[in-house]
């Protein structure tokens, strides 16, 4: 199954690293979930959202934030006049994990090298890193290694010619309501940071 259909060439340079995804077997993951999930959005977006994983939603319908985080993220969306069509969103685990465990070490190394070709096909203005593991990845993979990424949510970094920006994941929300106001506030800064 294939989930998401590309027309122009970064978009056919996706297509293909979908087809990668769903032949992978980096790691043991492959052998618990029904498929991977690529990304999705616009190929050209200058906005590229990383989550976590795939949940049992996601995973069933092959599709990015379809689950109850899903009701979170169009309600992000809409509050900064965002659509799912005009950004990318993706996950740094490709597969569902088990018992929505925490990765592992062994596989965020396995799926960032998708996520890294991700990045390099799309080449986003800025990258938004959704939770504590897609921003320790990106902090790690850009050398800043002594930083803790659990103080990072609503900090901004210039790297040559993108920034990152890590937020919480939505579903810090459905835990708990009182992040409301916090999250809606860091999302507020996006659409001036895109250009």
């Amino acid at each position: 199954m294939r989930c998401w259909s590309y027309e122009m060439p970064r978009q056919r340079a996706l297509d293909r690293l979908c087809r990668d995804i769903k032949a992978c077997r980096r790691c043991s993951l492959h052998e618990s979930t029904s498929q991977a999930l690529c990304g999705e959005g616009n190929a050209d977006a200058s906005i590229f959202f990383i989550a976590q994983a795939p949940g049992e939603t996601e995973e069933k319908v092959c599709r990015m934030f379809m689950g109850p985080t899903g009701g979170v993220v169009d309600q992000l969306f809409q509050s900064v006049h965002l659509s799912r069509e005009e950004v990318y969103m993706t996950n740094l685990i490709k597969c569902r994990l088990p018992g929505n465990r925490k990765p592992k070490m062994a596989e965020i190394e396995s799926c960032g090298f998708h996520l890294n070709r991700e990045i390099e096909i799309v080449k986003p203005r800025l990258l938004i890193p959704m939770g504590y593991y897609a921003t320790r990845y990106l902090l790690d993979r850009y050398g800043l290694t002594h930083i803790n990424a659990k103080e990072q949510i609503g900090k901004l970094y210039v790297f040559g010619s993108f920034l990152i920006y890590p937020v919480r994941h939505p579903s810090a929300l459905l835990h708990n309501p009182s992040l409301r106001d916090e999250m809606f506030r860091d999302f507020e800064r996006i659409p001036y940071l895109r250009e």
